[in-house]
């Protein structure tokens, strides 16, 4: 028999982690955009912006497991554009 698991459902088979990778954001991403991206779904503790090759990359820690997984459960479901700063 099957066993049956609480927890989501990921595509790789790496454990759930704490830090979320965001791609393919606005070069001009800050890190008060993204604390604000987070707060619906926990405390955020930690921001790296403006990471990677063309720098449309962003790392968010969140104090707790589960927090990082709301946000990521929701973002499968939704894709979410930042509003370009004007």
């Amino acid at each position: 028999m099957a066993s049956v698991s609480t927890q989501p459902q990921f595509r790789y088979t790496q454990p759930p982690s704490k830090v979320l990778h965001l791609r393919n954001l606005p070069w001009e991403c800050t890190e008060e955009e993204l604390i604000e991206l987070g707060k619906p779904f926990g405390k955020v503790v930690n921001t790296k912006c403006n990471v990677g090759a063309n720098r449309n990359q962003a790392f968010i820690e969140f104090a707790d497991l589960n927090q990082a997984i709301a946000m990521i459960s929701l973002l499968r479901l939704w894709r979410i554009r930042m509003l370009r700063r004007r």
